[in-house]
């Protein structure tokens, strides 16, 4: 992003019946901040989530975004969690670290 951040955006096409577990909130979580460096994560679901990943996901350091499409009146989707502004205009990277930015939206 223009200030810096860095964010993953996780998109999980799924079926109705098979709803996005809390296995995957912590896999996104992990491999966000330890491998990508990205300061956040949202993931875009065209199910839902299970109440054991809306669960896990507030007991984060750094809760993800969850939003799914199941259930809404319109064509937007529902999302749980907000996209934070940065709290010092930097990511969260240390300053000798170059990773691959390839691998991020």
């Amino acid at each position: 992003m223009a200030d810096g951040r860095r964010i993953d955006v996780q998109g999980k096409r799924y079926a109705p019946s098979n709803r996005v577990r809390e296995l995957v909130i912590y896999a996104v979580d992990g491999t966000t901040r330890a491998y990508h460096r990205c300061e956040q994560a949202p993931i875009i679901t065209t199910s839902s989530f299970t109440p054991a990943a809306q669960r896990a996901n507030p007991e984060l350091d750094h809760p993800l975004r969850q939003c799914s499409s199941v259930g809404a009146a319109s064509a937007e989707p529902t999302c749980v969690g907000e996209i934070t502004p940065p709290h010092d205009g930097r990511n969260d990277m240390d300053a000798d670290q170059s990773p691959d930015s390839s691998h991020t939206a």
